[in-house]
């Protein structure tokens, strides 16, 4: 089994790191970054990278991903959807090309899922993401406590 490479980093002006916050434009460049960077790493499979971002993380992964052209995959975590106001400011979600999966909990107040959906719909994105809610969870996943995120998204069978 091929090793899993990992990079994880924050952004600019949090925690010790320099810098002030980019306005998200800055933020996508930064994971641009990051992507360029680990494709330099020995042993990393080129085709293979994909992305995970938490909250405004997933909104600028996201993005990034969907001008990068080369991820293989995105994981966008608490998602900022709040409503259809943000269809507008959403139009990169035509270009996802890559398998996407969108994790939120169902009383996310950042997250709305039929927000989340809605988007999906209005740039025709459906047949390339999946949407895995988590019952009783909300944006900092407080509620899934000691079950677990897998027992919280099976069925009740």
């Amino acid at each position: 089994m091929p090793a899993l490479a990992t990079l994880r980093f924050n952004f600019r002006g949090v925690g010790r790191f320099t810098g002030a916050f980019g306005g998200g434009a800055g933020e996508v460049s930064d994971v641009l970054g990051a992507l360029e960077f680990v494709r330099q790493q020995p042993g990393v499979d080129r085709v293979r990278v994909s992305l995970v971002g938490y909250s405004f993380g997933a909104m600028v992964g996201l993005q990034a991903s969907t001008r990068d052209g080369h991820v293989a995959a995105c994981a966008c975590l608490g998602f900022p959807a709040r409503g259809k106001q943000d269809i507008a400011t959403s139009a990169y979600f035509r270009n996802i090309r890559f398998p996407t999966v969108f994790v939120a909990g169902t009383e996310d107040a950042v997250c709305k899922l039929g927000a989340l959906e809605d988007i999906v719909r209005a740039y025709g994105a459906e047949k390339l993401y999946r949407l895995e809610p988590i019952e009783r969870a909300d944006h900092l996943l407080a509620g899934v406590g000691q079950r677990g995120i897998a027992s919280s998204t099976s069925s009740d069978s």
